[in-house]
């Protein structure tokens, strides 16, 4: 570059270089100084564009990406790499377009097939995602992640024994991902394999005994097997490692009052207590209904959080208004359950849906229990309604769509908080 300062191609190899050692930075002016000599070099504007992603600067990147395309359209790993920084960025349907277009031209991108599929589970898409995954595994069936990354999907869809022969692939390809064998764990968890679940978190420890979430769900597989001292040691060290984890000093509480190892918790209780009333919260608030010196303001505020953090960002779904709105119709009501099956809600409600007027009153089970529910009771729940449709399988942002089609004027979450409960649904008033 010396005897040659104005050649262009120079200066992008230096910064492909630069880039290519982890370093960003260094490799910014090279490719800037390679751009002001060739201002319509797509391949320039796009290793300026990643440069600056990596710089963690998408709002640029993004800039450079689009100058490239506004070139050359027809460049599949521009579309991809426009694509990982609006995922980075959080625009999750953008992304999705990117990817597609980038694996319009080139459908052989197994990555790009792998991020479609992360951008498509923020979506609350699984099954778009589980198609997603399983498209780069056509393409490329020894990526641990694309294996791995299913499993997460079908997780969310409730397909328990599938999610668990994707971690083992995952895990035949490669068995040093810490991660890959705490999911596997929970997993085995859910199927009632808590003993088998051990196992897994065991070998995990082997690898990274420093992680504060692997310590919680080896107590909560001891708890499940009740094996509840082991279980206390498990989230004492899980709190060594995250002193100020409200979550994990929530099931700590529980074990040890569970036990009644009172002088323990004479200390915990008022740090919940000040956890609570400054404002930290955690996903699982029940805890504190057990709490000896929580008032009725602790409760509120620990309901309130709980309420905060599940709702997130989302905002409710907006209803198309109903055809020939002002046309007189049955009341529309539905009822949300993880209990549609041989269970003691809906041994006592059954006898209730049967005895709707059905002259006023238009009546709809939806369910959300995740596993094969066949029998009488089931027969007999799904011809008390009117219609009776199953949800199990579809994310949430899916379920709130088709219920909101429904055009409900009431709909009652049967389940609450409890086991297989889906408040992301309720959440965004689908009726």
């Amino acid at each position: 570059m010396q005897a040659q300062p104005g050649h262009a191609g120079a200066w992008q190899l230096l910064g492909i270089t630069q880039i290519m050692a982890g370093q960003p930075g260094e490799a910014e002016p090279a490719l800037r100084q390679a751009l002001a000599l060739d201002e319509r070099n797509t391949r320039t504007l796009c290793l300026l564009g990643v440069a600056c992603s990596q710089q963690d600067r998408a709002d640029e990147a993004i800039a450079f990406f689009d100058r490239a395309l506004a070139l050359d359209p027809n460049q599949p790993g521009i579309w991809y790499d426009r694509g990982n920084t609006l995922y980075a960025l959080g625009r999750d349907d953008e992304a999705v377009q990117s990817f597609d277009r980038a694996l319009k031209l080139e459908p052989r991108l197994a990555d790009a097939w792998l991020n479609r599929g992360h951008a498509l589970l923020r979506l609350e898409r699984p099954q778009q995602a589980i198609a997603s995954y399983e498209s780069g595994l056509d393409l490329a069936p020894g990526h641990a992640k694309l294996w791995s990354s299913l499993a997460e999907a079908l997780v969310l869809v409730h397909r328990m024994p599938d999610a668990l022969a994707c971690l083992e692939k995952a895990l035949a390809i490669d068995d040093s991902n810490v991660d890959v064998w705490i999911s596997m764990g929970d997993v085995l968890r859910v199927l009632g394999r808590s003993d088998l679940a051990l196992e897994r978190y065991d070998k995990a420890l082997q690898l990274n005994p420093g992680i504060p979430h692997l310590w919680t769900h080896r107590a909560l597989a001891f708890k499940e097997l009740r094996r509840l001292d082991e279980s206390v040691e498990a989230l004492k060290r899980a709190r060594e490692l995250a002193p100020g984890d409200l979550a994990i000093a929530y099931i700590l509480m529980s074990q040890l009052q569970h036990l009644a190892r009172w002088h323990e918790l004479e200390a915990l209780w008022p740090e919940v207590l000040q956890h609570v009333r400054s404002g930290d919260f955690a996903q699982d608030s029940f805890a504190m209904l057990s709490h000896p010196h929580a008032t009725a303001h602790d409760l509120l505020l620990a309901g309130a959080g709980y309420a905060a953090l599940v709702r997130g960002g989302t905002t409710p779904v907006q209803r198309a208004p109903a055809a020939n709105a002002s046309a007189p119709r049955r009341l529309r009501v539905g009822y949300l359950s993880a209990d549609f099956r041989d269970h003691p809600l809906s041994l006592l409600m059954v006898g209730v849906f049967e005895a709707h007027d059905k002259t006023r009153f238009e009546t709809f089970g939806l369910s959300i229990y995740p596993q094969p529910a066949a029998g009488p009771m089931r027969t007999r729940l799904q011809g008390a309604f009117d219609q009776f449709i199953d949800l199990h399988a579809v994310g949430n942002a899916e379920a709130v769509a088709r219920i909101a089609q429904l055009q409900l004027d009431i709909l009652v979450d049967l389940t609450g908080y409890t086991s297989f409960c889906r408040p992301g649904i309720v959440v965004r008033r689908p009726a």
